[in-house]
């Protein structure tokens, strides 16, 4: 199988001129950090034009640099979600590091163009793509040591990239996805709804529904041929929860559920050979680690690369916060937006593997 993509996806980029301002944190041992610019990543071919911002180090460089891929919904350059800011956090730690990080907002959301309720896994990674292309061409960056962070959804996104750009230094999955995204939905919401204490009967039912909707996709039946066979189901499921069926009939016709349901990065995977991290959380219900690290381990294993880290974080959830369940109910009132423990990991494996290298060395030596 060919990667998820289209070769041609090099894109024109554009900066604007919004101010790059130095960055101090309070308790900060280093008068002046780095400095953060705003920035447009010029329209791509679908006439999208991406904004972010540019953490940029302290210094002469250039210096190694990372993208941040944000995982599902509408996201913006922070992955901004119950009030926590994750990749404003990374992005600080990673620039007192050493490197450029560039994080943006998803199409259709924050400043960036685009219509992201059409948008599919696909237009995503193109997105990412888009912005890993401007970021290697920066007079800041070292274009030879640049890679990408995915959490979640992008997770699924960084093997595409680092299929479709082979230049990628490296790439962190946090949250990846080892399997089909219908495999994902049926295990996540049956995790999920377990926690929640729904009632098993109802599950099971939900269940069987999710399994016709997939066979329905890989079928080739139209959204309106999916919506006949399935509204019955899903307004009888509604009728006994109290919940409104029109948000789930809805789904039918997403063009984002309709290409998740059959995509996996496994394909992808099997053609990276840069150096690979993936990290899951014990307590993730979303994206289970023993389900999902083990075929990222496997994938990588067929692909002959040799160096990568795979490891299940004790005691954190979805979001990589320190969790007691690991349910959704608990995310907003997490005191982590992440916890620093992983910011740590990823920071110290990120810094080994782009040390300029003597000759005869290998990353991580």
């Amino acid at each position: 199988m060919q990667p998820l993509l289209l070769p041609s996806l090099r894109v024109i980029c554009l900066v604007t001129a919004l101010g790059s301002i130095w960055t101090v944190k309070a308790g900060d041992e280093t008068p002046v950090a780095y400095r953060e610019q705003e920035v447009v990543c010029g329209k791509t071919q679908t006439g999208v034009e991406l904004a972010g911002t540019l953490t940029v180090p302290r210094g002469p460089g250039p210096f190694p640099a990372v993208v941040l891929v944000a995982g599902s919904g509408p996201m913006n350059r922070d992955e901004e979600v119950f009030g926590h800011r994750p990749f404003a956090v990374l992005a600080d730690h990673l620039a007192r590091r050493g490197l450029v990080v560039l994080r943006y907002d998803k199409r259709g959301v924050g400043k960036s163009t685009g219509d992201f309720a059409q948008a599919t896994t696909r237009d995503f990674a193109g997105d990412a793509i888009s912005v890993w292309d401007f970021l290697a061409t920066r007079p800041e960056v070292d274009a030879q040591r640049v890679g990408a962070i995915g959490h979640s959804e992008g997770g699924m996104i960084v093997p595409t990239l680092a299929a479709n750009r082979p230049e990628t230094a490296f790439i962190v999955m946090l949250a990846g996805v080892g399997m089909t995204g219908g495999d994902l939905e049926l295990l996540q919401s049956s995790l999920l709804k377990k926690a929640d204490g729904v009632d098993p009967e109802e599950l099971a039912f939900e269940e069987e529904t999710t399994r016709r909707w997939i066979a329905m996709v890989k079928a080739g039946d139209t959204d309106e041929q999916i919506e006949q066979a399935l509204r019955p189901r899903i307004e009888a499921a509604a009728a006994k929860s109290g919940e409104d069926a029109e948000r789930p009939v809805a789904r039918l016709h997403s063009p984002w559920w309709r290409f998740i349901l059959t995509h996996s990065a496994i394909p992808d995977l099997e053609k990276v050979r840069c150096p690979v991290m993936a990290l899951n959380g014990s307590k993730d219900l979303q994206v289970p680690p023993r389900e999902n690290l083990v075929p990222i381990a496997q994938a990588l294993a067929r692909a002959g690369n040799t160096d990568f880290v795979i490891s299940e974080m004790p005691g954190l959830n979805h979001l990589f916060q320190h969790a007691v369940t690991g349910s959704e109910s608990e995310y907003a009132g997490s005191k982590e937006a992440i916890s620093p423990q992983v910011v740590a990991m990823v920071g110290d494996w990120i810094v080994d593997r782009t040390r300029p290298q003597e000759p005869g060395t290998s990353p991580g030596n």
